[in-house]
């Protein structure tokens, strides 16, 4: 089976729709679940900044094999349908979930909530907010801010054609102080991120994300059993804000692996539904 021209199990079936979740904001959702098998459980999964389907091309098999797995683009995707004026702060995005979540009905009341990256900083502050409470949640490689160099400014006043040359900067900047330089599957999907992300979602989410700081009172008032996934060579996730994160949460188990790809894997995924059926 192909999704976006990636091959997924021909044991999974896949249903791709597109959810308006606010006025002029409709975001993609793709589910996947077992074809001839009854579902055990669902599950809504937040990625990453501008992260695509292709880096969980092994991870979300794992889940669907038994589970029915929500994936949600949320609006800096290049997938999203926006207007002109749409924010994209971290603000705005989570009231996209928070409105899939309690609105749509399309979850149940024992569902679990998964985020990686800057989709688990939004699963820390869809939890402030969401009527519908995951039963579980798993957080991997949260942030609590987001490095974004001072120079990103330029970006407000370059125009558009410009803007294959920042492009350019930016991957020469991560792959040179961000990226783990031993993890060459991570170099090649941070390039492809790059490649296929909608210049103009990336430049206003990069300008709104700078201004975030996680308010680190509000990870007391999580009462969740709650995985914590970090990777120990990832300079682009520090680990000592990831610990310290963790650190906050009242029920909490942490996993460490080597490194960011490993986070992405079906081992990462089997860890995952360990803790799940614990």
């Amino acid at each position: 089976m192909l999704v976006d021209q990636i091959p997924f199990p021909d044991s999974l079936e896949v249903q791709i729709d597109f959810v308006e979740v606010q006025p002029e904001v409709t975001l993609r959702c793709l589910t996947f679940r077992p074809k001839d098998k009854p579902v055990k459980g669902q599950i809504l999964f937040v990625s990453g900044w501008i992260s695509e389907l292709s880096n969980w091309r092994y991870f979300l098999p794992v889940l669907a094999k038994e589970m029915e797995v929500i994936y949600l683009e949320t609006r800096e995707k290049r997938t999203s349908k926006i207007n002109n004026h749409s924010s994209f702060s971290i603000e705005s995005i989570r009231d996209d979930v928070v409105a899939f979540i309690d609105k749509q009905k399309i979850l149940k009341p024992d569902y679990f909530l998964i985020g990686s990256s800057m989709g688990a900083t939004l699963v820390i502050e869809i939890l402030q907010e969401v009527q519908l409470q995951p039963h579980r949640v798993v957080l991997i490689m949260p942030n609590s801010k987001f490095d974004i160099p001072k120079s990103i400014f330029l970006l407000q006043v370059l125009p558009m054609p410009f803007f294959r040359l920042i492009k350019q900067i930016i991957k020469w900047f991560v792959l040179r102080f961000r990226v783990n330089p031993n993890d060459k599957d991570h170099q090649e999907v941070f390039i492809d991120q790059l490649e296929r992300a909608n210049m103009y979602k990336l430049k206003k989410s990069a300008l709104a994300f700078r201004k975030y700081q996680l308010n680190w009172k509000i990870l007391k008032k999580i009462f969740q059993p709650t995985l914590v996934i970090g990777a120990q060579k990832d300079n682009l996730h520090k680990q000592a804000g990831i610990r310290k994160i963790a650190n906050e949460i009242k029920d909490v188990t942490i996993y460490e692996f080597e490194n960011f790809t490993n986070t992405h894997s079906s081992r990462s995924a089997q860890k995952i539904k360990d803790f799940i059926n614990s």
